[in-house]
């Protein structure tokens, strides 16, 4: 069993390769609206990089000095710093998910 502390770790080729599984399932399925929906806070965390990223060169560009959005992106290492535990990270992670996948379901049987 690998619960909490994890002993065993994915890493970049594992995960690339699951993503890269599972996308194409959605899209091979047909089930694309709600992979999206619950790959969101995984997209959230790409954003966060690429705005923190983009925002401190841009103010280091117009004020001479970098500035930050957040403490440390992605966003979880945010939350850890502001002194958020693990679990509830991972917590608040899977409830996103969950609300985001029911929520577009909602949605498309509303149509």
């Amino acid at each position: 069993q690998n619960g909490h502390p994890a002993k065993i770790f994915m890493g970049d080729t594992g995960s690339l390769a699951l993503g890269a599984f599972l996308s194409t399932a959605a899209v091979g399925t047909g089930c694309l609206l709600p992979f999206v929906a619950l790959t969101m806070a995984f997209n959230l965390e790409l954003a966060s990089v690429m705005l923190q990223v983009g925002y401190f060169k841009w103010t280091k560009r117009a004020r001479g000095q970098g500035r930050r959005l957040l403490r440390m992106a992605p966003f979880h290492h945010h939350l850890e710093l502001c002194g958020w535990s693990e679990r509830k990270i991972v917590s608040l992670f899977y409830t996103l998910g969950l609300a985001l996948v029911l929520a577009f379901q909602t949605l498309l049987q509303a149509r």
